[in-house]
C-alpha cells in the first residue's frame, strides 16, 4: 500500500468519515495531507482502528525493508555492511 493512500484511510478515520471505496483514488489537499502526515508521525489520531494502524505500520516496513535491499555503500564509504535492519511483519490476517 502506497502513502497515499495510507494518508487518505488515516484522514477519514481521524474524521469520522466512511473510508473510500478506493483511497488511491481519492486525492487530498495540502493542508489535509498536512494533517494526515501529523497523525502518521505520532501513530495515533482521534478514532484510530486496528485495521488502519496495521496498513500503516504495515506500509512502513515495506518501505525499510526496500530501503534495504536497495542500499549500497558509496565508493569512499567506511561502512561496508548494511546499516539497516530487516523487518519482520506480522501478517494482517
Amino acid at each position: 500500500m502506497g502513502l497515499e493512500r495510507s494518508l487518505v484511510l488515516l484522514r477519514a478515520e481521524s474524521k469520522s468519515r466512511p473510508l473510500p471505496e478506493d483511497p488511491s483514488t481519492s486525492p487530498l489537499s495540502e493542508p489535509a495531507r498536512f494533517e494526515a502526515m501529523e497523525g502518521l508521525a505520532c501513530l495515533h489520531w482521534v478514532n484510530m482502528s486496528s485495521p488502519t494502524l496495521l496498513r500503516t505500520r504495515t506500509f512502513f516496513g515495506d518501505l525499510i525493508n526496500d530501503y534495504r535491499k536497495a542500499w549500497r555503500p558509496a565508493p569512499d564509504d567506511h561502512i561496508k555492511v548494511n546499516p539497516t535492519y530487516r523487518l519482520s511483519i506480522p501478517s494482517m490476517y
